[in-house]
């Protein structure tokens, strides 16, 4: 992972300055408790709308595996999560930076050893993507030791074009006017 200037140095500020949206999506995230990060990487000849889809699936999976389907579908109990799609320019494949949640360990069928926690959760949800046939190489997990560095570098291109939150594979919670 990259190096992040904390939100208080100059570098951040004038990151803030040129991207007022990715200081806006930033300082937003920032609220949220955030458990694990993740970046999935597609492989080469993967077109955003064929990204989105395979992330859709991929998520919907993991949804119905921790909480079951009845959950997932009545209820519409889903891991928290949210989800920036990067890689429209340069050689680089499609990719997803994502901040998730740990699942509540009263309402998740996996082990609580795993579910509890933040590097195994990752652990997990890593092997899950590698099972992917879209998936490429160097995808990463880790546990989220400074939220507000992870928000920062995940919501970094928002406003060049070339990265959003991906609505079609986010699952936020809470009041989403705040932003």
């Amino acid at each position: 992972m990259t190096y992040e200037a904390p939100p208080s140095t100059p570098l951040h500020a004038a990151r803030c300055r040129r991207l007022p949206i990715a200081a806006d999506y930033a300082s937003w995230l920032s609220g949220q408790h955030w458990d694990v990060a993740l970046t999935l990487n597609f492989g080469p000849d993967i077109s955003r709308p064929a990204a989105v889809q395979a992330a859709r699936i991929y998520w919907q999976r993991v949804d119905v595996e921790i909480f079951g389907g009845n959950a997932v579908q009545r209820r519409g109990i889903r891991l928290g999560r949210a989800c920036f799609i990067e890689g429209e320019t340069g050689v680089r494949n499609w990719h997803y930076h994502v901040a998730v949640h740990l699942p509540p360990l009263d309402s998740c069928r996996w082990a609580a050893a795993i579910a509890g926690s933040a590097e195994r959760f990752g652990d997990a949800l890593l092997q899950r993507w590698s099972g992917m046939r879209e998936a490429g190489r160097y995808s990463k997990a880790e546990p989220i030791y400074s939220a507000p560095g992870w928000v920062t570098y995940i919501s970094k291109d928002v406003g060049k074009g070339e990265c959003e939150l991906c609505t079609a594979t986010s699952y936020i919670t809470g009041n989403s006017d705040t932003m």
